[in-house]
């Protein structure tokens, strides 16, 4: 960094302020990725649900339910729409669009307290997310001259 001696005492910390938030950022989004990942050969936890983008009535609607999903389970319907999870109204955050109360641990079963809207009537949920098996399936073949099939034979 050849022009940093030239930068102002506050102008390098405002840089070195952004700089640090980059590599932050970047971390977690690794981080992300890497459950992705873990998740796609090891398998998840998950409540079974989507929500729009779009806030209205308060909340975010949902958009799909899985089959067999703990919301699914519950009686949820598409159309419904979340007001609070553990007892937090839902925000979106500003940079990435995410809805922060709805990004739930994948890594074990966690239990959330969802309130629901369906026309007027709110009703709270007590939620634990269920297993979702992994999308990669090893398979083992056996050959011919494989250690097991050659026993068999003897």
């Amino acid at each position: 960094m050849l022009f940093y001696p030239l930068v102002k005492p506050v102008q390098r910390m405002h840089l070195m302020g952004l700089l640090l938030f980059s590599l932050l950022e970047h971390q977690i989004l690794n981080y992300q990725c890497y459950k992705k990942i873990k998740g796609y050969f090891n398998g998840i936890y998950l409540l079974g649900f989507d929500v729009s983008r779009d806030k209205q009535n308060g909340g975010y609607a949902i958009t799909e339910i899985e089959p067999f999903g703990a919301f699914e389970n519950a009686g949820i319907k598409v159309g419904d729409i979340i007001i609070k999870v553990n007892d937090v109204k839902l925000k979106k955050d500003r940079n990435s669009g995410a809805i922060d109360q709805l990004i739930f641990d994948t890594t074990r079963p966690t239990t959330q307290s969802i309130l629901i809207k369906r026309g007027d009537v709110e009703k709270l949920y007590t939620l634990t997310s269920t297993f979702r098996e992994p999308q990669f399936k090893k398979t083992i073949k056996m050959t011919t001259d494989s250690p097991a099939s050659v026993a068999k034979q003897n």
